[in-house]
This record gives C-alpha cells, sequence and structure tokens, in this order.
C-alpha cells in the first residue's frame, strides 16, 4: 500500500524510489505488488515535501533462496509543515515499528505453562487464608468500566495483608504516562502506557504516581473527581506490576481461549507482544531487577507473566471472573512476597539520605572543574532515576600487579564505609564493599538480552568515581566472561589503550543471580542458554567516539583502538569481534590532560585457540552496522582479523556520514536512506539466515568511498580526512580482490540455497567501473559447495591499515583537518545510530553442541539511547 501525501512527484518517480529500497528484486522476482494511493490536496506545498510510504511486497529470490514478506515503513517521509496531525501520524509509526520490532525480538523467547505450573515455579510463599474472599465485579462491554472494576478487585485483594514491606496499591494509569527523564528514544509520548499499575505504598512511590489537582480537574475521564483514588500516573522507576487490558480477542498478543493457537500471528497480536516487551524493557532500564511480573487481561481472562532476561513464562489464560481466587490469590501472595522474591536485586538497596547527601557533596566538589568527569558525575541526578547503593564482593576487586588474582581482605584493606559525622566516610574492614549510582549513562532497551547498563559510581571506600558495567552474561562453554579476557590481555602484557579492570564478579557469589525462563524452552538450541547477572568496575570514565571535536580528533582515536586491537592480536592472541561506535571511546586523563582511544567491550571476543577450533560458524557476532560485507553476505564465513579491520573502516565512514558535512547532509532524507542501504537492510533466507551488505560489498569492490566530504568536492586540495576515505576505500578494495570476494560470494550462495536444483540463479555484483551487473550463476545448487575461505588478504594483518592512518597523521604536516564535527542530521526514523542490530545471538548458538542447525539464525537488535532521548551525551565501557 502507498499512501501519498503530495503531488509534486509523478507515479515514476515514487516507484523508482520503492524500487531502490527493494533493489535486489527484478521482474521475474515479485510475486505480488500491492500499489494504491490515496489522492490529496497539494497545493501551496513546497517542493521539498517529503512522502509517507508503506510498501507491501512479497517476492521470492531465486538466487540466493531467499522468501520474504516485508511493509517497508519508509516513513522517509515526515511532512515538512507543522502541524499536529502530522506529529501524531508520525509518531504513531514510530511507536508500531517500535513494537513490531520488540516482537521480533521476542521469537522463541515465549513459553507457556500450566497456571498451577506457573504458581508453584514462582511462588513458594504463603496461601491466601481461607476466609479471605476475591471478587473481580466487572463490565467487559467497556474498557474504562472494565478498568474501575479490576482495580477495585486487585486493591480489595491486597487490603489489610500483613508484610513488612508494605502493602501495594493498584491503579489506572492508562492516560497518564511518566513525565520523568525517559529510558529510550521512543518514549516522549509515542508509546502506550501500562493500563493499570500496581506500586508498592512507599512514599517514593505515591508522591511519584499521585496526580495533581490540576491533572484532575482537567481530566475528560468520567466521574475522576468522585474516583480519583482509583487513578495514578505511570512510574516506571517504581512500577511494581503492570496490567494490560484487552478488550477485543484480535487485537490481543495471546489466545483468548486455551484451545487456540496461542500465539497468533497477525499483525494486531505481533504490536500487542512488543507493547508487553516495552513495558518490561522500561521496567528493567529504570531499575534494579532480576526479574518482574506481569498480568494480561482479554476480556473475562486473564494471563500471568513473568520476564527476565532470556524472555518469558506466560501462563495459561483462565477465566478471573468465574475463578477470582486465581487473580486474587495471585496479588494476594505477591503482595506478601519478600522484594528479591518479587524479583528485586537485594544487592541494590535505595540510598539512604546521609548516602545521598555523599554523593552530592563528591559533585559538588567538582564544580571548578573542566572535565568531562563533572558533567557525568551531575548526569546521575535525575528525576525518576532514584539513587541506589550497589554492594559488591570485595574479593573480586583485581590486583593489577598479579592479573592471575584478586585482592583477599586484610587488616590494611578498609573496604565498607560508614557515615561520619561530618558527612564523610569512615572505612571499616569488611568483606563488602559499596557504590553509589544514579540514572545510567547508557542502558540497554532491549527486553531481553545482555539488559547491560553503565554507571558513572561513587566508590564509597576510595571517595572516587568509577566506571560501573552491570550486564547478563550468556552461561556458555565456548564464551568467555568480558572479566576472563582481561585477565589473560592483562597476563600477557596487553595494557595499550586498554581500560583498567578494577572488579569483575558474578552477584550472588557461589549463588548467583541467574535466569530461569530456558527451563521449560521446548528448543533448546534457540537463544535459550541461561544467563548470569555479572558486574565488572573500570577506572575509566571515558566520553563518546561522537563526541570528537573534529576529524583529526576521530582519527587519532580510532587509530589508537587499532594499536589496542593489534596487540591484542598478535600478542594476547584474542580477537574482538564487535568493531563499533559505541566500543571505542576516548578518555582524557585528568593528570596529564592528554586524550587517547580505547577499545572496550571485549565480551564477545575470542580466543586464538577459540577460532582455530571452529574453522566456520553457526551464526554471526557483532554489531550489524560494523559488520563486513562478506560476514554479512556469508552468515557461515568464520569470522577473521580481516572482518575486525574492515569493521573499522565502515567506523569512519558511518561517523563521516553522520558528523562531518558531506553532500549529502543538506538532504536527510537522501542521507537517511543511503545509510540505511549501507548499514541496516537485510533479507532472512529460508535457512534462516540474515543476508545483508550488498551495498556494502558494492562499495568495497569499487575503491571509491561511500561519502565524499563537502568541502573537499568544492576545493582542489584534499583534506586529511578525505585522504584517509580514498586510502581506506583502496585498501578494502585490494583486499577484496585478493581474497577472491565475488568467488566466495558465488560458492557460499549455493552452499545457501539448495531448495531450487539446477535452477538458472543470479548474483549482482560490481563490474570493474563500479557499475552494478547481474551474473549468472551456473552451478548445481541441490548440494553444499564449501567456499575455500583464505586469510591472504592485505587485511589480514594490521600493518597496512594503521600505516593509512599514521601517513595522514603524521605524514606531510601541510594536511589540513577543516573538518570540524556536526550535529547529527539524520531523520529519527532511520535505523543508523538510533537502533542497533547485534548478532549477540552467536555465543548461544555457538554453545550448542548439537550438530542439528538452529532454525533460526536471526540477528537480534542491539538498541542504545538515541541523541533524540538522551540528555547527556555520554558512554559506557559496555556491550549492549
Amino acid at each position: 500500500m502507498w499512501r501519498r501525501t503530495s503531488g509534486l512527484d509523478t507515479y515514476a518517480q515514487h516507484l523508482r524510489r520503492i524500487l531502490r529500497i527493494v533493489r535486489n528484486i527484478d521482474d521475474r522476482c515479485l510475486t505480488r505488488f500491492h500499489f494504491n494511493q490515496t489522492s490529496t490536496s497539494h497545493t501551496n506545498l513546497p517542493t521539498h515535501a517529503r512522502f509517507l510510504c508503506v510498501v507491501q511486497i512479497t517476492y521470492t529470490s531465486s538466487h540466493c533462496g531467499l522468501r520474504s514478506t516485508s511493509s517497508f515503513y519508509a516513513s522517509q517521509c515526515q511532512a515538512l509543515q507543522p502541524g499536529r496531525k502530522g506529529q501524531q501520524n508520525e509518531g504513531r509509526n514510530k511507536r508500531d515499528n517500535t513494537r513490531i520490532q520488540l516482537n521480533l525480538e521476542m521469537r522463541s523467547l515465549l513459553v507457556e505453562v500450566t497456571v498451577d505450573k506457573f504458581l508453584k515455579e514462582f511462588f513458594d510463599g504463603p496461601h491466601p487464608p481461607s476466609t479471605k474472599n476475591f471478587r473481580f465485579v466487572v463490565d467487559t462491554g467497556s474498557k474504562k468500566t472494565l478498568y474501575l472494576g479490576l482495580c477495585k478487585g486487585f486493591n480489595e485483594a491486597m487490603a489489610k495483608v500483613k508484610c513488612k514491606e508494605g502493602r501495594h496499591a493498584a491503579r489506572i494509569t492508562c492516560h497518564w504516562p511518566d513525565l520523568t527523564t525517559d529510558a529510550g528514544p521512543e518514549e516522549k509520548g509515542n508509546m502506550k502506557q501500562p493500563d493499570i499499575c500496581i506500586y508498592p505504598s512507599t512514599p517514593e512511590a505515591i508522591a511519584a504516581y499521585t496526580l495533581s489537582d490540576d491533572t484532575i480537574a482537567n481530566s475528560t475521564y468520567p466521574n475522576m473527581k468522585k474516583t480519583r483514588g482509583s487513578f495514578g500516573r505511570v512510574s516506571w522507576s517504581t512500577l511494581s506490576v503492570p496490567v494490560e487490558v484487552m478488550l477485543d480477542p484480535y487485537m490481543a498478543a495471546f489466545s483468548y481461549a486455551d484451545d487456540k493457537e496461542w500465539l497468533p500471528d497477525n499483525e494486531n497480536a505481533q504490536k500487542a507482544r512488543g507493547q508487553l516487551a516495552y513495558y518490561a524493557r522500561q521496567i528493567q532500564a529504570r531499575q534494579h531487577r532480576q526479574f518482574l511480573f506481569m498480568i494480561v487481561i482479554i476480556k473475562d481472562h486473564a494471563r500471568l507473566l513473568r520476564w527476565d532476561r532470556v524472555g518469558a513464562v506466560i501462563s495459561k489464560p483462565f477465566n478471573y471472573i468465574k475463578f477470582p481466587e486465581m487473580l486474587g490469590g495471585f496479588v494476594w501472595r505477591y503482595s506478601v512476597m519478600t522484594p528479591a522474591q518479587r524479583g528485586f536485586d537485594p544487592t541494590a538497596t535505595p540510598a539512604t539520605k546521609d548516602e545521598v547527601i555523599l554523593l552530592e557533596a563528591y559533585a559538588k566538589s567538582l564544580e571548578d572543574s573542566n572535565t568531562y568527569l563533572k558533567t557525568a558525575v551531575n548526569n546521575v541526578f535525575s528525576d525518576g532515576w532514584p539513587i541506589h547503593k550497589i554492594e559488591l564482593d570485595a574479593n573480586g576487586f583485581v590486583d593489577m600487579d598479579n592479573a592471575l588474582t584478586t585482592t583477599t581482605i586484610t587488616e590494611d584493606v578498609p573496604v565498607e564505609p560508614s557515615i561520619g559525622k561530618e558527612g564523610h566516610a569512615e572505612k571499616q574492614v569488611c568483606s563488602k564493599r559499596y557504590l553509589l549510582v544514579g540514572r545510567p549513562m547508557n542502558a540497554s532497551i532491549s527486553a531481553t538480552g545482555r539488559g547491560t547498563k553503565c554507571f558513572v559510581a561513587y566508590d564509597m571506600t576510595t571517595e572516587e568515581a568509577v566506571m560501573l558495567k552491570d550486564t547478563w552474561r550468556p552461561v556458555s562453554s565456548n564464551s568467555h566472561p568480558e572479566g576472563e579476557v582481561y585477565m589473560r590481555l592483562y597476563e600477557r602484557k596487553v595494557r595499550r589503550n586498554i581500560a583498567i579492570l578494577l572488579y569483575c564478579r558474578d552477584v550472588g557469589g557461589e549463588h548467583p543471580q541467574e535466569t530461569r525462563t530456558h527451563e521449560w524452552s521446548k528448543k533448546p538450541h534457540l537463544m535459550t542458554l541461561p544467563r548470569i547477572h555479572y558486574r565488572l568496575v573500570f577506572k575509566e570514565i571515558a566520553r563518546p567516539l561522537e563526541s570528537h571535536v573534529d576529524s583529526g580528533e576521530m582519527t587519532e582515536t580510532i587509530l589508537s583502538a587499532l594499536e589496542a586491537h593489534q596487540e591484542a592480536w598478535e600478542i594476547g592472541e584474542v580477537l574482538h569481534r564487535d568493531i563499533s561506535d559505541g566500543n571505542v571511546v576516548i578518555y582524557d586523563d585528568p593528570v596529564s590532560g592528554e586524550s587517547k582511544g580505547l577499545l572496550i567491550d571485549w565480551d564477545l571476543a575470542k580466543f586464538k585457540e577459540d577460532l582455530e577450533r571452529s574453522p566456520t560458524q553457526k551464526s554471526r557476532a557483532g554489531t550489524w552496522q560494523f559488520m563486513s560485507a562478506l560476514l554479512l553476505q556469508i552468515p557461515t564465513k568464520p569470522h577473521q582479523v580481516s572482518d575486525d579491520l574492515e569493521s573499522f573502516i565502515h567506523l569512519v565512514n558511518w561517523l563521516t556520514f553522520r558528523f562531518h558535512e558531506n553532500t549529502l547532509s543538506r538532504r536527510p532524507v537522501r542521507l537517511g536512506t543511503t545509510m540505511f542501504d549501507m548499514y541496516d537492510d537485510f533479507d532472512t533466507s529460508s535457512d534462516g539466515f540474515d543476508i545483508g551488505g550488498d551495498a556494502k560489498f558494492n562499495t568495497n569492490i569499487s575503491g571509491r568511498p561511500p561519502v565524499v566530504l563537502a568541502k573537499d568536492k568544492r576545493s582542489k586540495k584534499k583534506s586529511g580526512h578525505t585522504m584517509l576515505l580514498e586510502s581506506l576505500a583502496l585498501l578494502v578494495q585490494r583486499h577484496y580482490r585478493e581474497v577472491k570476494a565475488e568467488d566466495l560470494l558465488l560458492s557460499s550462495t549455493s552452499s545457501i540455497s539448495n531448495s531450487h536444483k539446477n535452477k538458472e540463479s543470479y548474483v549482482y555484483v560490481c563490474d570493474k567501473d563500479g557499475r552494478r551487473v547481474r551474473r549468472k550463476l551456473e552451478v548445481d545448487i541441490s548440494y553444499k559447495i564449501p567456499p575455500q575461505y583464505t586469510a591472504d588478504g592485505v587485511l589480514s594483518n594490521h600493518r597496512a591499515i594503521i600505516s593509512a592512518f599514521t601517513k595522514v597523521l603524521e605524514g606531510n604536516t601541510g594536511i589540513v583537518w577543516h573538518q570540524t564535527r556536526h550535529d547529527n542530521v539524520i531523520p529519527s526514523w532511520t535505523n543508523s545510530g538510533t537502533l542497533k542490530r547485534s548478532s549477540e545471538q552467536a555465543l548461544l548458538e555457538e554453545s550448542w553442541d548439537s550438530d542439528e542447525e538452529p532454525s533460526r539464525k536471526r540477528a537480534r537488535p542491539l538498541q542504545t539511547v538515541s541523541e533524540e532521548g538522551q540528555d547527556m551525551k555520554s558512554v559506557a565501557i559496555i556491550a549492549m
């Protein structure tokens, strides 16, 4: 379907634009192309108006065995004229895209169990007394009356509960979103909020969810003043249990009855499941959680959910009107549990007033400083992000002089502070150590996966700021905890441009906090290995690579990371495997005043002996936008040094597109579509692999940079930035020729697809002039032909690429670096820079010992907080 919002372009122009998006599709591949248009008035529209296109295409591509039905929400097109309706449509499109994306993340991560099994496994506390009566008097014909009946039933069920942690209260919250600092780029009114929220009756929670008198007075909700005690505002930082209510079963995330397919595959159901995942990710981003519970109401039926970092366990539906003791008993038992049993992390507790004062005093001590540290510490304080005290095992701190051991507690090691009379921390000897944290610098906004959050933390023992990385690592014999990777690098004396690790330990020690969803998975080879809560502490607090002041600093920073990568591989025999914009950072040394680049996030790294044991791989590791073209085109290709070095080249190009004035900077829609084609586009093969990188591959073999700097195009003299872009383009072209990349692509194409025996197939490659041509595949693809991979190209080692950087930095003193950084102009609808797709799943699939191929090998999204939703442009030593 194509909706025309302007009549300025002809149908042919629109069609060409659409076909550019689906450039791999020729006429013979198309089996259906549905094309509608709605006429609209277009008088007095500016000539640079943009368009909203939604294209529904079903096609089959014989050359790669690809089958796809895709909705291209090419929001290439926000109308330029301001207007409430246009803003609402834009927000709705963004919300729908986010919900669909979140649903895709959850594929194969949802498990259904019986209600009895759910309660038995997750509720081991007392049962309600036999005299306790539960009832839900509701009208399922109206949402508003249904809300009131449910809310009253919840509150009656939790009334008079004796619990030392306090009681809970339910409030209708569907119309009043959280107004505090958001946890993600899709917030700001673009996402819905839970219909009902269950809160603890703490002073902080009550203050957060209570509606003001003005809000009550201006509300259009019927009988608001009479029933104001039933209403409240969403507060992600204090919310305990979200409740989603649906009247229409066809709009619900799950089936209404037990005798139907429990996961409907229609678009409404997908969006509804994405909405639930959104609630889970918001709570996990704002709170310190092991897991959380949720309730879904579908008319007169209910389902209970438990989310953790692997997925969600979901009960079968039950009729809560006929059996009110099931739903009422659930909330009663929840209200009498301890915070840890409800899913809260017992090692992260709210800071006391004295501890908050201590943190504020430290921030005040930096007022005269003009460093990045001052900015980072001040941003710890933010509405909606309460200060917490994190408990660490003091035995987990690393002895840098002996990388194979950790410190032991002696009388000379004071580790537990207490607040003295003058507001200073008094040190005492203990086996615990504490950090104070607030709003994270970066937080994963995915409901599952590592869920990494990185905090600027105040160490109450040393009275200094450090970096705390909080993550959920996969439990796998074939993957290494990040701390283990750092220990190996330190042991082998690899220290150059590597962050200084101070602490690494599983949360909970001998009894670590671990996910449980995997225990009920019927398909253990699918992304369902358990995860363990894991923390690391680093000395450096670095700023993001995108904060570079000019192209010279960008180049120097990436060169520093390259040198770290070289030593890690050549001396430490460790391959990073996740080069991206978030994993190269700038550290401003407060002592020397100098800046340098650091290569961080080693949690996807492999040791050399690991790579030698696995000549091929079932999936890929890294961040999709920066993966090499060969890895994207050939998913079974082993990850080699050359793939990481090519990622460095894509990093330079990507930053140039976003932050340096180029020939597309003044055409943001064109810039966005170009970057989408280059860094985000993909199809899914019949084998379940994500295939992408067409534009990257063609650019690589052309030998020309994908981006041209505007000033250098107008000037006769090339800047150092342009010289670097051209040198790297020629370097990757030479490498692809030396490894015979086109032959690898042809052989791997026949290897991946074996569903069309002896049929004519085609692939697209570039000729020597850079023109895209179609080449016939004359092979029998009824069997697999293993491609012969080689590491003999120029990027098989670091010498040439490091030389390209040093040549422009240390060569001719007359080289000009006039490219200062400017703000990102890419439209918000493009994924580049706002939503990153990662193959974190690779660790899980490679760990599965079965010979059976995983049925899905899809790269999962890796989210970062976008500029739109992040007041503080900061970075953490993290892998999302």
